[in-house]
């Protein structure tokens, strides 16, 4: 048994790194989480390590926004735009690792699930949905071979289903309104649509998966302390992960002798890290 003393506050609305970390208040309880888990492990030839666990997590006092509340909002605090609900997150994990030798790393791989209800009715009609990181499948890859003494090798491999977020899949456009109908001022308000969401986190983005590799160069000091330069490449092969995503439309254009454009309803996604080189440099006394 668990208790956390801040929240992890997220919008359903949004996918960009906009998470809160919010403190318990007299109002806000903290989460209280119990866990069951069971695992086995074996070393194969005193080279190799493999796991496998399964767990399960039920989880009270989880917070999220409420059904109309922008988390831009100034008008009331932020208190007042959530509500409390409970959890359960479960599934397992596989690991396999060489933790030594020339070459050594570990791959391992998560089947999971995650979702959330609020019984009182402020999220979802009280009905149970699933949670934004609710990432059903998710794979890490480590490698790390010395090249030398003095200089090493490493990369990483990150691959996760992707986030859930809300979006409006429908649209209902109203009817337009009349207006002052006296004498030439006559007029109709222009119509207008209101979305409509069927559910919370209703729609999952693309999957996200990025390769970062870098060299690391050790240089011993006479003093006996090291100096460690490191360049690296965050995304080598420049993924576009999506950050963002909402309803749009693509056309087909027209041509000679066929009917007129066809525009098609799609969901649009937008990143915003591509392929990004670092250096940095290591002192250790």
């Amino acid at each position: 048994m668990m208790y956390q003393y801040v929240h992890l506050l997220s919008s359903a609305a949004i996918s960009l790194p906009t998470d809160l970390w919010v403190p318990v208040t007299k109002n806000i309880r903290p989460m209280r989480a119990n866990q069951f888990s069971a695992g086995v492990f074996y070393n194969l030839h005193k080279t190799y390590d493999f796991s496998a666990e399964a767990y399960y997590k039920q989880m009270d006092n989880v917070i999220e926004y409420r059904d109309g509340v922008s988390m831009f909002s100034s008008s009331t605090g932020w208190q007042q735009r959530v509500a409390m609900g409970k959890g359960a997150a479960y599934g397992v994990e596989l690991l396999a690792q060489k933790p030594s030798g020339r070459l050594t790393g570990w791959i391992g791989y998560g089947l999971s699930w995650a979702d959330r209800q609020f019984p009182g009715g402020e999220i979802n009609g009280g009905r149970k949905f699933w949670a934004k990181y609710d990432n059903r499948h998710k794979v890490n890859l480590v490698a790390c071979y010395k090249l030398t003494p003095k200089i090493d090798l490493n990369g990483s491999w990150t691959y996760y289903s992707g986030n859930r977020m809300t979006v409006a899949l429908e649209h209902y456009e109203t009817a337009p309104l009349p207006g002052d109908i006296t004498g030439d001022n006559s007029y109709w308000s222009d119509s207008a649509e209101t979305p409509h969401f069927n559910s919370r986190n209703n729609y999952r983005m693309s999957d996200y998966h990025r390769l970062d590799i870098g060299f690391n160069f050790y240089r011993p000091k006479k003093s006996g302390r090291m100096g460690i330069w490191n360049l690296s490449v965050y995304n080598a092969y420049c993924r576009l992960n999506p950050m963002i995503a909402y309803p749009g439309n693509t056309e087909t254009p027209a041509g000679e002798g066929r009917e007129p454009a066809v525009k098609k309803p799609v969901m649009l996604e937008y990143s915003i890290f591509p392929l990004i080189p670092s250096f940095s440099y290591t002192y250790k006394f």
